[in-house]
């Protein structure tokens, strides 16, 4: 949604969703960068599971641009209001280099893998062996074209 469009309904995952598409208010794209902030928010205060080299981010730095993110009121939201690029948390990124693909990833995640007494496992090959021995005959599979399933507790919000 650019300029002054707006939407209604209500959809994303609790707990990232905006404050006004939750009050079933209009809204615009001021919800994604209040759901960015909730991801940065979380990047920078809960530990990962995985090792990597962490940029070091001053915690005023961190504030201001999370607090610029889930700013209640949308258009005085960081995105909405002001060019997130050019705040002091994204200063060490090259955007024309990134943009044209010429920037390596920080971080290439490995398969995923469960650790237990008995050793390291890879989760990919776990879901693979047990796809195989689904009763579902692929065939079959069809069947389930176009079906989709919503759960009665997310077809309406507070």
């Amino acid at each position: 949604m650019f300029g002054e469009r707006t939407a209604t309904g209500c959809v994303g995952t609790l707990g990232f969703i905006a404050p006004e598409m939750l009050a079933g208010e209009e809204y615009n794209a001021g919800v994604d960068w209040f759901s960015f902030g909730v991801i940065i928010k979380e990047m920078i205060t809960v530990t990962s599971g995985y090792n990597r080299t962490q940029a070091k981010i001053p915690v005023d730095v961190a504030k201001d641009i999370i607090n610029k993110l889930l700013c209640n009121n949308p258009s005085q939201r960081l995105g909405v209001n002001g060019n997130i690029r050019q705040h002091q948390f994204f200063v060490h990124i090259d955007w024309v280099s990134l943009e044209a693909l010429r920037v390596a990833p920080p971080h290439v995640p490995g398969p995923p893998t469960i650790r237990t007494s008995s050793g390291v496992f890879n989760i990919d090959h776990i879901e693979r062996e047990e796809a195989r021995r689904s009763p579902i005959r692929a065939e079959d599979q069809e069947l389930f074209a176009g079906f989709s399933y919503i759960s009665p507790k997310w077809r309406t919000f507070p």
